[in-house]
């Protein structure tokens, strides 16, 4: 639950430099406190009214974050460069199917390697994660940019 946000978030994340890039840093700061205000009101009615406890903190937190960045911060930041509102969902969706491919992968390398031990976990998180660098990135670069990436690759492996 703590990190469901950065699974959602990480491909508009640098859309938060935006506010301050085009000098609207108080649109953000209100935003901020506004959404830790409620995150942080819901967190404290959910652990006093139910038996959620810690994961009430962490699924609050996570669902307010995506909340924000989704529906504040993407069409704010695309309005503020002059973009329609919906010009980075896009990017969105491509992070969304990225980590839901790497997580699959992840399952699924995990039920083969079985591992039990911290060197077996070592090695299959090194295999899901080069796994999931070829599969990020047929998926999110064109064939242009694989080929740029594969040149500078083969550059610096020549040296």
């Amino acid at each position: 639950l703590a990190i469901l946000s950065y699974m959602i978030n990480s491909g508009i994340i640098i859309l938060h430099r935006v506010f301050a890039i085009v000098n609207r840093t108080r649109l953000s700061a209100v935003a901020m406190i506004i959404t830790g205000g409620c995150s942080l009101l819901v967190t404290w009615l959910l652990i006093v009214f139910t038996d959620w406890d810690i994961y009430a903190v962490a699924g609050v937190s996570s669902l307010v974050t995506i909340c924000k960045n989704v529906f504040f911060v993407t069409p704010v930041t695309a309005r503020l460069l002059g973009y329609s509102w919906k010009q980075f969902y896009p990017c969105l969706g491509t992070t969304i199917v990225c980590s839901a491919v790497v997580i699959a992968t992840g399952m699924l390398v995990k039920h083969i390697l079985a591992p039990n031990t911290w060197i077996g976990f070592f090695i299959a998180a090194g295999v899901i994660g080069v796994i999931g660098m070829f599969i990020n990135t047929f998926l999110v670069l064109n064939k242009d940019e694989r080929g740029y990436l594969f040149n500078k690759i083969m550059r610096k492996i020549r040296r």
